[in-house]
């Protein structure tokens, strides 16, 4: 890295005093090259030595003790070098101010040259003179003015800026911010934000996290011990949606100070998004008061009862109906080979239990005979006052033995009893023990009025109300 030639600023041209400030440039490599070179330059400015000391605090000091800065050198000029440490547009800017050089002082500056001029205010102890030029470029900084919604650069040097141009709005907001987005570590980017501050950024934000948490945890025990909630039911749900909040913020299982990753607006507006479900139970289990709506509750089946099953030798048979698609009287089921569509009686007509291969029917004046193996001829009988009844057969024959009228019934293997088919008393069974199951569902429904954003939202804002920025006041200038 090569030495330029020196160049000088005459902030004031009867001066007595020259600052040296050095600053890197890249400068072309030779007059026939587009290549550039890093070089270190420096840059004078020749200023005075009263006015310095007079709106210096730090320059006062550094002229009246034994320093090499407070003795003249071989040209007559007292030699203040500061190396590289300032921006050169800010110096400029800042030494213009205090020799009261107006005209050269930008009026409208941007949050990046407010910083670096905060930084060489805060270096050269000078905020009385840059004061009221700190106000005008702070106006756009206003109540209007949004601020960051992280903890980035911008924020760090709104920090900066305020507390040395003594923006009590602006310093506090500020704050505020950074104690709401910061982590555990609050960056300060290479900026002089003094060590008090962001101490005291970093205190509050853990402060108010572990106030939070012990509210969360004191919540969850009122709804354990009944405080909360005005049933079992609903003192369930609302637990349950609890520890799905702060699973989702990150605070169960609870987190320990200072809560590494952790930020407050993140987990507020967790908190404040939270779901809260809806809890319906029986009317009786929802005390007076607590509960709004109120449905009845109907019994409705999910399907239609089985149809009536038919036997056969060999089980129920596949030609099922139901009653309601076939109006028409059947007569009862008999063998694998029953009576025959074309003998089927009308409603009136009794059929009596059939032998082998099933029954016959039975006109109401005159009937047939059940006979052998496939029953035999219908014979006429004669009409008399009460209708013959039709006798069951043997297994190859029939009986004349009169019987009385019964309801007919489906038969099996060996009668009025199915061996292959339904009973239907193992159905009418099932359906008594489903009627028994259903009577502890309730006739009336309603929905409580317990709900988690309601006894969370006021303990969100208790803990917001304790979010606070830092007063300047706090922070003397030293």
């Amino acid at each position: 890295m090569s030495l330029t030639p020196r160049m000088r600023v005459d902030i004031d041209p009867e001066g007595d005093t020259l600052l040296i400030l050095a600053i890197n440039q890249k400068i072309p490599a030779s007059t026939d090259s587009s290549e550039k070179v890093a070089v270190k330059t420096e840059k004078h400015f020749l200023c005075s030595k009263k006015h310095l000391t007079f709106a210096s605090h730090r320059a006062a000091r550094v002229f009246s003790s034994n320093f090499k800065e407070s003795s003249k050198q071989d040209d007559g000029l007292y030699h203040w070098d500061f190396g590289s440490a300032f921006n050169l547009e800010a110096f400029q800017i800042v030494l213009n101010v205090i020799h009261g050089k107006s005209r050269a002082v930008p009026r409208s500056l941007g949050t990046d040259v407010l910083a670096e001029i905060a930084s060489v205010v805060d270096d050269l102890e000078c905020s009385d003179a840059i004061l009221i030029f700190g106000y005008m470029w702070l106006m756009p900084f206003g109540i209007f003015y949004h601020l960051p919604k992280t903890m980035d650069k911008t924020l760090a040097q709104l920090i900066l800026i305020s507390f040395v141009f003594e923006s009590t709005n602006l310093f506090c907001n500020s704050t505020e911010a950074a104690i709401r987005h910061s982590s555990n570590i609050v960056p300060s980017f290479d900026l002089p934000i003094r060590t008090d501050i962001i101490n005291r950024i970093k205190d509050s934000r853990a402060r108010i996290l572990q106030d939070l948490v012990h509210r969360l945890d004191r919540l969850q025990d009122d709804l354990l011990e009944g405080r909360l909630g005005c049933s079992q039911g609903c003192r369930a749900m609302l637990l349950g949606a609890l520890l799905q909040a702060m699973k989702a913020s990150k605070l169960y299982p609870p987190p320990e100070p200072p809560f590494s990753s952790l930020t407050l607006d993140s987990v507020i507006e967790t908190l404040r998004n939270v779901q809260s479900p809806r809890y319906f139970s029986a009317f009786g289990d929802c005390p007076a008061g607590k509960r709004s709506g109120l449905w009845h509750m109907q019994e409705q089946p999910t399907a239609l009862p089985p149809p009536p099953v038919k036997s056969t030798l060999f089980g129920p048979s596949s030609n099922q109906s139901h009653p309601e698609h076939n109006p028409v009287p059947k007569p009862a089921s008999g063998w694998s080979f029953g009576a025959s569509p074309a003998l089927q009686s009308p409603p009136a007509t009794n059929t009596a239990p059939g032998g082998l291969f099933g029954g016959r029917p039975e006109p109401r004046n005159g009937g047939f005979t059940p006979g052998g193996l496939f029953g035999t001829p219908a014979v006429p009988q004669a009409n008399t006052a009460t209708a013959p009844r039709t006798t069951s057969g043997g297994l190859f024959g029939g009986g004349t033995t009169p019987q009385t009228t019964s309801t007919p019934r489906p038969g099996g293997l060996f009668g009025n009893s199915s061996l292959f088919g339904s009973d239907a008393t193992a159905t009418e069974k099932a359906s008594q023990s489903q009627t028994s199951e259903d009577k502890d569902a309730p006739q009336k429904i309603t929905r409580h009025d317990c709900c988690l954003k309601d006894i969370i939202d006021p303990l969100i804002l208790a803990v917001e109300e304790k979010i606070k920025g830092l007063q300047l006041a706090d922070f003397p200038q030293l």
